[in-house]
Parts: C-alpha cells; structure tokens; sequence
C-alpha cells in the first residue's frame, strides 16, 4: 500500500506541467463567446477611423465662435449639403459657415467641434451660436479608441461579448482559438444509476457525473460524454482503455481508494498509464491521482461528490484551462474574516466551505455547519472555499485568504 502523500501545492505543479497545448481552429467572431483566443490580435486600423460626430448638430471652426455670447450671439451661414452617418461632404466649408451633421457623420476638414441642436437658433439660412465652443468638442477623432497597431486581444484572452463587438468593428469575420478538447468522464460504482430511472433498494441515482457535465459545459467545452461502468474489473479496463484512445482527457469517478471493490486504480495501471501521482494531504480528496499514457491524462477522483468537485475545482479545472491555452488560470483569491474561531485539527489540508454573512461591522465568512465529503450541500449553498494548513488556528476577526464560486448564483450588479 503507498502511504505517501503528496501536498496540495506539489499535486497541482504536477498537474499544469502536464497540461499539454491544444492546436488552434478558426470560429466565427459571434460564435466566440467563451472561446481562448490562439494568438494576439493587432489593430490593423484606428477605430474611429475618422473624424466623426457624436452628436446631432452643426460642425464648425470653434475660432469663428470665439466670442459668442447669450447677449452677442455669433451667427453662421449653414452649407446647404447635409451630413448623415455613411455619407461624405464633398465641399469645402468656409471660414463663417457651418455644417448640419448627424451622429456619426464624417466631420469635414478644418472643423474642429460640433454644437447640439438644442444649443442653438436657425433662422432664414443662419444658425445663431450663444456660446465658445472648445475644439474637439462633441466630436469623435481618429484612433481615440483603438490606435492602428494597438493590441486589442491577448493570446490566452477569454472572448467576451464585447471582444466579438470590437473585433467586428475591425471587419473580423472569424478567430483562430484554441480547440476544445474532448474529455470522457466515467462514473464507476454498481451502486449508481441515472437520474430519471426507478430507483432500486441500497442504489443512488448519480450526482457526481450530472455535475462533471455542468462544471465541463460551463467551461466552454461541447465535446464531453458520461459513461457508467459497474464494479466489473473487466468492463472497468475496457472503458479507460478506449477513453483514453478516444480523448484528450480521461475523468474516473470513485474506486481510487483502498477498498475491496476499488478496483480503479489497478485497471488504469494494467491500461498502460504511468502513475504521477496518488493521495493528495487534502480533506476532502485525499485519494485523487493522476496517471499518463502517451501524452493523455487520466485523473482518478474519488467518489465522494464534495471531493469530486473541490479537485475539479482545484486541479482539473486549472489543467484544462492551460491546455487550452488560457493566460490567466487562477482567479485572484479574497481575504476573509472569520466572525468566530475555527481550529483544523487534523494532519491534512482542509477545503473548508465557507457562506459570507453581511453584518453591520462588516463581512464574515461563517463555516457550513456539515463539512462531509459527501455532503453537497456544503458546495451548493458555499460562497467560497478557504484552504487550511494541518493544525492552523483561527481566532474571531482573523482574516484567512479565499476563492469566491458562489458569483454563479449572484443576480444583477446593480439596485438603483
């Protein structure tokens, strides 16, 4: 039997120098949401690429207004040639006069600012202006949001629905991002059935293979399937072999441990996979293991649905995130404070589930009250997830560092 655990920290540097590059594919810019941009995009253009107005109005030289006034109003001749967004003036305007423009329209050479409508009186061919205007005023110039050559997307970048706006205004049609693997999850256990069937004596619909679907379709990736594979040593090799034949990434649920029927771990290494790993000092998941074939991986998870989720969370999220190319995989963690004391009296690191409690001195992260590995309510009602060295003691008001997961279930960012 191994009794050697690795730490936490040593199990994820195993697992991200693991993590290979997935090749590139092209995707249409409004079905990019979600997808990790394969190489760094340039502007090939200023945005705008000329001057424009912001506003409905008349484009003028802000000099010939200079000293206009509620009691001495300026008045201008008005061009008899209107500007409209997609239209371009084709005169020359004159010291003088004056232009009517729409928002959007293409500001004429030597102008220099737009007045709003509502800011001024037009009468009998003239447009009276009450006031200076300041040069650039209401108008949009060349390069101020995008400069010609300016990075607008990093390689390794989430594309959001704002990228896919601004990379349209480049006349992008597709992107190159990084491929999705494929990714097999297979449920191990005699024990388990799918939801929806009539459930039989001492059986548990399954919980841990629903959830693996939802955490990996959440992440972008399509190509996931979920196998069930009863407590047969046979049956058990059969699947990892041809998972791992047919996928970039093999997930096991259970059968990892040391139990008469954990039968999984030998059936991965009689598959021909190299063990890197096995036993994290961890609570829970203290049985996660990762094991290679020819440049695929297969993580072994325990069966316990809270374990299964915090090492996807901690460990095979991060993998995939880097084999995808993505390049910032860690989100930044949140200091905490503990409105009562908590003492981790065991030898392994503790994953402990924290809610946060709003109360007039502030917000305190408050422990769930059931910690079991096999207790999801303590991930479903979490809102963060707070690592513990062996033996640590926390005092009322000590702030412990965290990881929010709980932002899926938040609503709207504002209340007016």
């Amino acid at each position: 039997m191994n009794n050697v655990y690795i730490f936490p920290q040593e199990a994820l540097q195993s697992v991200l120098k693991h993590a290979f590059h997935l090749n590139t594919e092209f995707e249409d810019i409004k079905r990019s949401v979600g997808r990790i941009s394969s190489s760094t995009i340039f502007s090939p253009m200023n945005i705008p690429r000329f001057a424009n107005s912001a506003m409905d109005g008349y484009a003028l030289k802000s000099d010939d207004v200079l000293h206009a006034s509620r009691k001495s109003p300026v008045s201008l001749g008005v061009e008899e040639q209107e500007i409209w967004a997609g239209t371009v003036f084709t005169g020359n305007v004159s010291r003088g006069r004056c232009v009517k423009i729409m928002t959007g329209g293409g500001v004429p050479g030597g102008l220099d600012c737009v007045v709003p409508w509502e800011d001024v009186d037009a009468a009998d061919g003239r447009v009276f202006f009450y006031a200076p205007v300041t040069p650039g005023k209401n108008v949009r110039f060349p390069g101020e949001d995008i400069r010609a050559g300016e990075v607008v997307l990093e390689q390794g970048d989430v594309i959001d629905e704002y990228d896919v706006g601004l990379l349209s205004s480049l006349g992008m049609e597709e992107i190159g991002v990084s491929i999705r693997p494929v990714v097999s999850v297979l449920v191990t256990g005699s024990e388990v059935m799918m939801p929806g069937e009539k459930l039989e004596a001492g059986r548990i619909w399954d919980s841990n293979g629903s959830m693996l679907q939802a955490l990996l379709l959440n992440m972008g990736l399509s190509n996931v399937s979920v196998r069930f594979v009863p407590d047969d040593y046979d049956d058990t090799l059969n699947e990892i072999s041809q998972n791992l034949f047919s996928s970039d990434l093999v997930i096991t649920t259970g059968g990892v441990s040391v139990g008469e029927k954990d039968m999984v771990k030998d059936a991965i290494s009689e598959a021909g996979c190299k063990m890197v790993f096995w036993k994290v000092r961890q609570k829970p998941g203290m049985p996660f293991g990762m094991w290679e074939k020819d440049g695929r991986v297969l993580f072994g998870l325990p069966g316990n649905p809270v374990a299964v989720a915090l090492c996807f969370e901690f460990y095979v999220k991060p993998f995939l995130l880097k084999m995808m190319g993505m390049r910032e995989i860690f989100k930044p963690p949140v200091m905490m404070r503990f409105k009562e004391g908590f003492e981790n009296k065991g030898d392994r690191y503790l994953m402990l589930r924290v809610k946060l409690a709003d109360e007039p001195d502030g917000q305190f992260a408050v422990p769930l009250p059931n910690q079991g590995s096999g207790v999801l309510t303590s991930m479903s009602r979490a809102d963060a997830i707070v690592m513990l060295s062996p033996g640590v003691k926390i005092s009322p008001g000590d702030g412990r560092r965290g990881y929010l997961i709980g932002e899926r279930k938040r609503s709207a960012y504002f209340e007016f």
